[in-house]
């Protein structure tokens, strides 16, 4: 995951390890066929604890595999993954200056936690990663991602006692449309995107499980500006109105995500 140079880890990598279920049954299937082999490099941005990556190193044996994320915590988390193709680094995105060296870049669930203004960079930075001819492939948070649950969010941690420790400063950004995203990546390096859509995914969450979801990814931003007990309430009631929103019966609870599911690919020609 992603957070600010110098910023406080966010994040618990044990806890998020404990709840990234959901995204695996909705990987993109274009991960599978990228058909590397010996010799080739992938790197997953913003890998979180690294069960995907650790999957992408045994779908292709011959492959050397490297995760990158900003938050130490995750990382810590990822490399119980690593062996002789796969290591992981403390590294974020903005920062890579690796040149001509991966022959697929894959980021899922990472993307939206950077805020819009700095993507140009991002995608500079992972072209100029890519072997010509090297493949991108991104699942992230588009504008109306978890658009009615963000507003209760919003309006819980507006109210007292949450309010007194943010002062206003909810971290949160907005998320790109298709559109913006569109004319960005005509912009980028890459000079569009072979493929950019807008995918509706109903996720089903237990009880339990939307919790851990809340507590983990959702309002992990809010955990290092409250004190743990004041987080704790926070999680307690945005979940309960949470589950009033999203309940299809009485064990499941049902997440309206919106995903970007972008492709893009380094021409072969290009310097």
């Amino acid at each position: 995951m992603t957070q600010e140079r110098g910023a406080p880890d966010a994040w618990s990598g044990s806890e998020y390890r404990e709840n990234t279920a959901h995204h695996r049954a909705f990987d993109p299937p274009a991960l599978w066929d990228f058909g590397l082999g010996a010799g080739d490099f992938l790197l997953d941005v913003g890998c979180g604890a690294g069960d995907l990556t650790a999957a992408l190193a045994d779908h292709y044996p011959r492959t050397e595999v490297i995760g990158i994320d900003a938050s130490p915590s995750q990382i810590e988390q990822a490399r119980r993954h690593e062996g002789p193709r796969l290591r992981f680094e403390v590294r974020r995105v903005q920062d890579l200056c690796w040149e001509k060296r991966f022959a697929a870049v894959v980021s899922i669930a990472c993307l939206h936690w950077i805020p819009i203004p700095e993507h140009p960079l991002v995608l500079e930075r992972i072209f100029h990663a890519l072997v010509p001819g090297g493949r991108l492939v991104a699942s992230f948070a588009g504008e109306t991602n978890i658009e009615e649950i963000r507003r209760i969010i919003f309006s819980v941690a507006d109210r007292a006692p949450y309010r007194q420790y943010l002062q206003g400063r909810l971290p949160h950004h907005p998320w790109p449309s298709l559109r913006r995203y569109r004319e960005m990546m005509a912009d980028s390096p890459f000079g569009g995107a072979e493929e950019l859509r807008t995918e509706t995914q109903p996720r089903p969450f237990s009880r339990a499980g939307l919790t851990g979801w809340l507590r983990t990814q959702t309002l992990t931003g809010y955990r290092p500006r409250l004190p743990p007990p004041v987080f704790e309430d926070l999680v307690a009631e945005v979940s309960e109105k949470v589950a009033d929103l999203t309940r299809a019966d009485d064990c499941v609870y049902v997440v309206p995500f919106v995903r970007l599911q972008l492709q893009a690919r380094r021409a072969r020609t290009s310097t």
